[in-house]
């Protein structure tokens, strides 16, 4: 699913970044939830299973009568007939360099929207539009797209930087939206937030190359792959999958199992089986032939898989389990 991510400095696709590592051997409270196996559980109950509880966001008080988010001040509200939609790359429809889905919206709506794809990692993203937010200035983004477990989502709600939805408007959502992200943990009451898209970070392969990729982790760590091997630099993403491998739900995992985990992925490094940590550049290095077999969002893999140019590139949710996660539509202070 997600996206693009962003492009890191050449040195962080030479290995793990200390910091990472001592991320991977902290107890973290998760936001993004975890399913433990598919095929173990059934689809219905890999959903239900989806058991990392994280803190509740409290968002601060209602808005005052009259304040930005109230019901009253939404009423004032008038048309502009333009939004500015900041999203991740790979994460919308595209047909012959058109997006169907967005035309369509201006031909009911006549609102024009102005669709740009800047959010390639959450924290840089919201280091860019903390200065403004910081001086009471508009972004320069009227919607924006955050994930339900980065720290960033919950500085934005925490330091009073959403602006509230207007739940009058929400309808559909309230009608249609599945229970995952209807009243979600990190947004009680989905005051702040609507859920853009799930997906799941699992295992992204070259067909053509790997016929047989079996459905375990384990193919991460095979040497017959050395150097063909792609990681994702994020902690928590990188972290779990070491989780997995040495056979621990990251849902209940401790500090102990974020050590070994941690011992697990740099034996993997040393191996010389991963070529670089990425972040959603790792599509591209995919696509074209740097590496084989990849950690990945389903996303991604299915937007590949529509062009035929890169049909062979597939998915697999490994027996282990795979990362369940939320990316959320947002309305950032001083749209």
């Amino acid at each position: 699913m997600t996206q693009e991510r962003r492009q890191q400095p050449a040195a962080a696709e030479q290995g793990i970044d200390p910091a990472i590592l001592r991320g991977m051997t902290q107890r973290r409270i998760s936001r993004r939830q975890l399913g433990t196996g598919v095929g173990a559980l059934g689809l219905g109950a890999f959903l239900a299973a989806c058991g990392v509880k994280g803190a509740s966001a409290t968002g601060g008080a209602t808005p005052a009568a009259g304040s930005a988010g109230s019901s009253s001040w939404w009423s004032k509200q008038k048309l502009t007939k333009t939004v500015n939609f900041a999203n991740w790359p790979y994460y919308i429809d595209v047909l012959k360099g058109k997006h169907p889905s967005l035309e369509q919206f201006t031909k009911q709506t006549g609102i024009q929207v102005t669709y740009t794809e800047p959010i390639v990692d959450n924290l840089p993203f919201y280091a860019k539009i903390r200065p403004s937010l910081q001086a009471k200035q508009y972004t320069g983004f009227d919607i924006i797209v955050m994930t339900n477990n980065s720290p960033p989502l919950g500085y934005l709600i925490d330091l009073g930087w959403l602006t509230p939805l207007d739940q009058s408007a929400m309808t559909n959502f309230y009608k249609y939206a599945g229970p995952l992200v209807k009243n979600p943990a990190w947004d009680r009451g989905n005051k702040y937030t609507m859920a853009w898209q799930s997906g799941w970070t699992a295992i992204g392969y070259n067909s053509s190359v790997i016929t047989n990729p079996g459905t375990s982790v384990d193919i991460l760590f095979d040497k017959k792959y050395a150097g063909k091997v792609g990681m994702m630099n994020d902690p928590q993403e990188l972290g779990s999958l070491g989780l997995l491998a040495i056979g621990v739900d990251p849902a209940t995992s401790t500090e102990s199992d974020w050590a070994k985990a941690a011992k697990k992925l740099q034996q993997q490094k040393s191996d010389g089986i991963v070529r670089a940590y990425y972040d959603q550049s790792y599509i591209d290095r995919l696509k074209n032939g740097d590496t084989l077999v990849t950690q990945a969002w389903s996303g991604d893999i299915f937007q590949a898989d529509l062009n035929s140019k890169y049909r062979d590139l597939k998915l697999v949710i490994p027996n282990e389990g795979g990362m369940f996660w939320t990316d959320n539509m947002c309305i950032p202070l001083y749209a």
